[in-house]
């Protein structure tokens, strides 16, 4: 046979073949690819592209019910631990027992070197009955609280806040307001005659006595408008407590916050690889 026609029937054969392989394959893999490319004879031919190997459909139904199983797991965990702390905060808040103390006279002096006569004066003091403690080691009669904050109002001349320590206390009968320093706690305002000896952790009054501004020069009892002096005199004056509504702490807040804005970045998270799976 001419070299030829062998040329021509080995062409033939080769189409023959690539079209069984064609059929072959596509009975195989019906979605499969096919690229073309050029026999030894010539002959342009076809074969099926190479795909990578897919994952049977339940594997993903099942990686994502993990995926989502540990993330419920962990957006439990995140807002036990938040609600944990929310609650610590607000047993604390509910242990403690805010308490204002008030007390009213008439009195003369100076705030920040300007003088002030028989001008009616209020002193509040904000404390916690669960910092109540002895005035002195031993003593049973004699029982303050530190206040958290303090302030004086001077009629026709403005509110101050009180920027030396002071507390509020009661010794046997009579109760006070004086200095709350390191070496310094010195008496600067006592209403006698209150009655017997008040348990500062409860409410009273207003109860009205003889009073007694004192030891104010002693040193210097600073405010947010100067110097504060009182001279010493004798007044009559009111003392009166109020059990003040706890309100739960800023720090409880910022947690609330910290944790929302947590388990919002989670959900968010969570979403998205949702969306990409």
């Amino acid at each position: 046979m001419p070299s030829q026609a062998r040329g021509l029937l080995g062409g033939l054969n080769c189409a023959r073949a690539c079209l069984v392989h064609k059929v072959l394959c596509q009975k195989l893999r019906p979605n499969a690819q096919l690229s073309r490319f050029h026999s030894p004879n010539g002959l342009l031919a076809e074969r099926p592209k190479r795909s990578k190997i897919e994952e049977p459909a339940h594997a993903f139904s099942v990686q994502q019910q993990i995926k989502r199983s540990t993330l419920k797991v962990s957006l439990s965990k995140i807002i036990g631990a938040i609600a944990s702390m929310v609650l610590a905060g607000a047993s604390f808040s509910a242990n403690a027992s805010p308490i204002q103390f008030i007390f009213t006279g008439v009195g003369s002096g100076s705030l920040g070197g300007v003088g002030f006569s028989d001008t009616a004066f209020v002193f509040t003091a904000f404390g916690d009955t669960a910092s109540a403690q002895s005035c002195w080691s031993g003593s049973t009669t004699c029982t303050f609280i530190a206040s958290s904050s303090a302030e004086v109002s001077l009629s026709g001349i403005g509110n101050y806040d009180f920027l030396t320590g002071t507390r509020t206390f009661d010794n046997n009968g009579f109760v006070g307001f004086s200095r709350y320093e390191l070496f310094n706690r010195s008496d600067l305002y006592n209403v006698f005659n209150v009655g017997s000896a008040y348990d500062m952790a409860s409410p009273i009054g207003p109860v009205s006595g003889n009073a007694s501004l004192l030891q104010w020069s002693n040193g210097t009892v600073s405010t947010t408008g100067g110097a504060l002096v009182f001279n010493s005199a004798s007044t009559s004056g009111t003392f009166q407590a109020v059990m003040v509504t706890a309100v739960p702490e800023p720090e409880t807040y910022a947690m609330l916050l910290a944790g929302l804005g947590l388990v919002g970045s989670v959900a968010r998270r969570r979403k998205q690889k949702n969306a990409t799976v």
